[in-house]
């Protein structure tokens, strides 16, 4: 059945709004900020540093994978975590080794978590990701069966549904904006859309027709189906 908008439309999901983060949201709205923040939403996306807060690599991991003949490691470098494809000759020589710097995390953990990592402004899947019901490490989706090193780009539709908003270039597999995210977890403007409007006119005490704010999208004022699409689209991140 197709929303029939009323008069109290959020204004803000017309074209040309703009985002303004969720620190602009914060100054308003601490308490319920601070209470999302501890929520596995709000941690959708992190920073490679956490998988030492967290504990996933106490020790530096590494496992062979007999089906593609390829060694996998992964160290911590002071405040830096790589992933390293290499491979032995008959010798224990190195063949060759490919080593990357990890740009995000994507996941929380709640089920697992998938590092990033950044060429340019090229997103790959890196080989190894964290398997939380085994609390181990071990080869990334796809990589189980194919040698792919490095080299599997990550879809905007697979990072948008686990960052709170990224920057793709239309078009282009993998290639992004600088900087390709730019807030980490589910942020108040993927329930909410974009703060511009809304900001401006609380900011700048205009008043309020009728009893709801229409500069902003209020999932609690939508239509059920469509309150829940928003929701279920946010949900994806903690997968």
């Amino acid at each position: 059945m197709p929303f029939a908008w009323t008069r109290s439309k959020p204004r803000n999901a017309a074209a040309g709004m703009r985002y303004v983060g969720s620190e602009q949201c914060k100054l308003c709205h601490f308490a319920i900020c601070n209470t999302y923040s501890h929520t596995d939403m709000s941690r959708s996306t992190m920073l490679p540093q956490a998988v030492i807060e967290k504990g996933w690599l106490s020790t530096p991991i590494e496992f062979f994978n007999g089906n593609t003949n390829r060694h996998y490691k992964m160290v911590s470098r002071g405040s830096k975590i790589y992933e390293a494809e290499y491979e032995l000759d008959t010798d224990g020589k190195e063949v060759f080794n490919h080593t990357e710097e990890l740009a995000y995390i994507v996941g929380t953990g709640a089920n697992g978590a998938t590092p990033i990592v950044r060429r340019g402004n090229y997103l790959f899947q890196a080989p190894i990701s964290y398997y939380t019901a085994r609390a181990t490490w071990d080869l990334s989706p796809n990589y189980e069966r194919n040698d792919i090193g490095f080299t599997l780009p990550v879809s905007p539709e697979c990072i948008a549904c686990h960052a709170g908003r990224t920057q793709p270039v239309k078009g282009r597999e993998g290639l992004f904006e600088d900087p390709p995210v730019v807030e980490l977890g589910i942020s108040c403007e993927r329930c909410h859309g974009p703060g511009e409007l809304h900001v401006r006119e609380r900011t700048a005490g205009i008043v309020l027709r009728g009893r709801s704010d229409n500069s902003i999208v209020n999932p609690a004022k939508l239509p059920t189906w469509l309150a829940d699409n928003i929701c279920m689209n946010s949900r994806h991140s903690v997968e």
